[in-house]
């Protein structure tokens, strides 16, 4: 199963998938981490969109860094096959000294092998 910090589709999701959609504030000069634990194999989709200018962000594994975006008010997303273990996606605000960034994440595991994770 695919662990995370969401909460398990329901209704017309997969079986197998995680999905979760936060609303962040990240302070100014300051980051916020979001962990997903991966119990098997999985496909990583994920999503960050902004409410006004840029917000960078990286997608990394325990032993380095997968993906690194740019997210704006039209958005940055991303997919990504990753074996078992943990996989962050950080916001990272630390070079704004004034401003909070108001962003939305949208995370969502699948099972590699069911059918929601084919290409």
């Amino acid at each position: 199963a695919v662990a995370g910090t969401g909460r398990r589709a329901g209704g017309g999701g997969e079986e197998g998938a995680v999905e979760e959609r936060r609303s962040l504030a990240v302070a100014a000069g300051d980051a916020h981490s979001v962990t997903v634990a991966l119990e098997e194999p999985a496909v990583l989709e994920y999503a960050v969109s902004t409410a006004a200018r840029t917000l960078p962000f990286t997608v990394s594994s325990a032993s380095a860094v997968l993906a690194r975006h740019v997210a704006s008010p039209s958005g940055a997303a991303g997919r990504l096959e990753l074996s078992a273990g943990e996989v962050c996606v950080t916001l990272d605000n630390s070079a704004s000294w004034l401003r909070a960034s108001h962003a939305t994440l949208s995370l969502r595991c699948v099972a590699v092998g069911s059918a929601g994770a084919a290409a």
